[in-house]
């Protein structure tokens, strides 16, 4: 098979199947981002104690009631705490994933223009040398 045969082949599988496995790749590169920051779940325990740390109710003294509420108050105000900054670092990496994905994609699809481009404008540059 000389290379004039193989091109058309080429363009086929380029803008058929591999256009399909970048996309598939950026989504599964997206959701690896949301898995290992566990979105849905900070999302889901946003106002739960950091760690499920916390202490019971069981004492009927007022002091020990007020104890206890201020401590579960600053475990569940501490969890909110962290689990923002773990929340704006993985959205702000998603976001990037994100963009990073969509900028391999379109280089995908333009990286055959891109090629036949510089060699037009390599021949043009050698007619003026």
């Amino acid at each position: 098979m000389n290379i004039l045969a193989a091109i058309p082949v080429y363009i086929k599988w380029h803008y058929s199947r591999g256009v399909v496995e970048s996309v598939q790749i950026a989504e599964r590169l997206l959701l690896k981002v949301l898995h290992f920051f566990s979105i849905s779940v900070i999302l889901r325990t946003f106002f739960s104690p950091w760690k499920r740390e916390g202490m019971s109710y069981a004492n009927s003294e007022m002091g020990s009631w007020f104890t206890t509420f201020i401590f579960n108050s600053l475990m569940r105000v501490l969890g909110m705490g962290i689990r923002v900054v773990i929340l704006f670092f993985g959205l702000f990496l998603f976001l990037a994933a994100l963009i990073l994905s969509v900028a391999v994609v379109v280089g995908w699809i333009l990286a055959p223009f891109a090629m036949i481009a510089s060699f037009v404008l390599g021949i043009i540059e050698l007619k003026h040398i």
